[in-house]
């Protein structure tokens, strides 16, 4: 059974209840009061009869013809019939009903067939007393009991017919209502399982707002369940890019190097080995935060505090991307801000930090042409550590500046490029988590520089 039927169902069903309990009480109550008027009317009625009846006695200038006229007058429903006797109990006028008589139905409302048919008749006497003397008798027939008079039955049969017509206004106007207000209902609740269904299905559905309070607050929190789900589906396909584009680097480093061993550009010596270690390291420390990267209800992946060297870590990013730079003759340079190349050590997360590094080098690298130069400086600054990536590649356009670090975002100049638009993401998320911040400045075809500042120590 559908919402909307239910709704109609209870509706009249509550609306026939309700006014068939206050036509019941109000019709007997009705019903009560009349017959109490009825009860008092008949008794002035019958006060009226005995008084005439007792003037006309006393007064010997009235005829019994005159006194029969008067006496039929009221011969009103329920008096069918009026008996004068005089104290000696002779029978001096008697009127009664020629329609009650008869049974002639042809009285308008069919009154005298009602009569008839409504039961036994009944008779009250009562004494004519004048100065404490009764003079005469009065026999008055009614015909059953005033409850069951004429002007009763048709009261009661009127009462009835109308509380009817009022069921059924009452009913027509609460199904007229109940229509309108389960179509409301029911079109409120169908929207919001559609939006329910295309929540299942993966797809956006819009609605305006529900009437209602009690669905409005449903589609507000379908429509929180479908932001969340969009945000950890956003962010699964961010962390698995961000897992293949990090995983893509050391491997691709490492294709590199074996291919300028094979061509014996490079001789695998102890620094070479080393390389290769770096990289392996680099490809296990992905595998190892691989459940921290794709668990969705973690917007960031596990921080790694570790104490080492900045200089030997930058080394090892430099010594691992020569190779392509060579290959693509771009000149590539490392070296200290600082006037004595000291050491700096760290305490913080290196595997992020190089990955930051890795990133923004990778970048430099695909945007810069052949014989461009890409250098890296690097030193202190207070409590940070300052990273300095400037190359001369195509540029960034300046409206581009602040989108460049968005996930997915893909300049205008790049459109000649390969890429998914993760690096610089990356490389910005990864210092933000170590408590830095990822800067760019850059002029359309002469060149960018990126700079990163974090703290020394975590």
């Amino acid at each position: 059974m559908t919402l909307r039927k239910l709704w109609l169902i209870i509706s009249v069903s509550v609306v026939i209840l309700s006014i068939a309990i206050n036509a019941i009480v109000l019709t007997t109550l009705t019903d009560h009061y009349f017959q109490s008027y009825l009860a008092d009317s008949y008794d002035n009625h019958i006060r009226q009869i005995i008084e005439y009846a007792s003037t006309s006695l006393e007064n010997s200038d009235v005829s019994y013809s005159q006194m029969a006229l008067e006496l039929e007058t009221h011969l009103d429903d329920p008096i069918v019939r009026i008996k004068l006797y005089n104290a000696s109990g002779d029978l001096l006028v008697d009127v009664e009903d020629e329609y009650y008589g008869t049974g002639d139905m042809s009285r308008g409302h069919m009154m005298g067939f009602m009569m008839n048919s409504a039961g036994e008749e009944q008779v009250d006497q009562y004494d004519v007393v004048i100065s404490g003397q009764t003079v005469g008798y009065l026999n008055v027939t009614i015909r059953d009991s005033v409850a069951n008079s004429f002007v009763a039955m048709r009261f009661k049969s009127e009462l009835f017919v109308n509380s009817l017509y009022s069921v059924a206004i009452a009913l027509a106007v609460s199904v007229l209502i109940g229509i309108f207000v389960s179509k409301i209902v029911s079109k409120e609740l169908t929207e919001t399982a559609e939006l329910a269904q295309g929540i299942q299905m993966g797809e956006s559905s819009v609605h305006g707002t529900a009437r209602i309070e009690e669905i409005r607050q449903i589609r507000d929190s379908l429509n929180e369940l479908d932001m969340r789900l969009s945000l950890k589906q956003k962010s699964r396909k961010a962390l698995v890019d961000e897992l293949t584009h990090q995983t893509r680097t050391p491997l691709t480093i490492l294709k590199t190097h074996v291919e300028a061993i094979e061509d014996g550009v490079i001789p695998v010596d102890s620094e070479e080995m080393a390389t290769f270690k770096n990289q392996i390291d680099n490809i296990t420390s992905i595998i190892e935060n691989l459940s921290h990267m794709i668990d969705a209800e973690r917007e960031v992946s596990k921080v790694e505090i570790k104490a080492f060297d900045l200089q030997e870590l930058l080394n090892q990013i430099a010594r691992g991307l020569k190779a392509q730079f060579d290959r693509k003759h771009i000149q590539f340079e490392l070296e200290s801000s600082s006037l004595e190349d000291e050491s700096i050590q760290m305490l913080s997360d290196p595997y992020k930090l190089s990955q930051c590094v890795y990133n923004l080098l990778t970048n430099a690298y695909k945007y810069t042409p052949e014989n461009g130069r890409v250098s890296v400086t690097y030193g202190l600054n207070g409590a940070d550590v300052l990273i300095e990536i400037k190359d001369t590649g195509i540029g960034i356009l300046p409206e581009e500046l602040e989108k460049v670090f968005d996930a997915y975002y893909r300049g205008r100049l790049t459109s000649d490029h390969k890429g998914e638009g993760i690096g610089l993401y990356v490389a910005r998320e990864n210092a933000m988590q170590l408590g830095g911040t990822v800067r760019v400045t850059s002029r359309q075809g002469f060149g960018s520089t990126f700079t990163v500042t974090v703290p020394r120590k975590i």
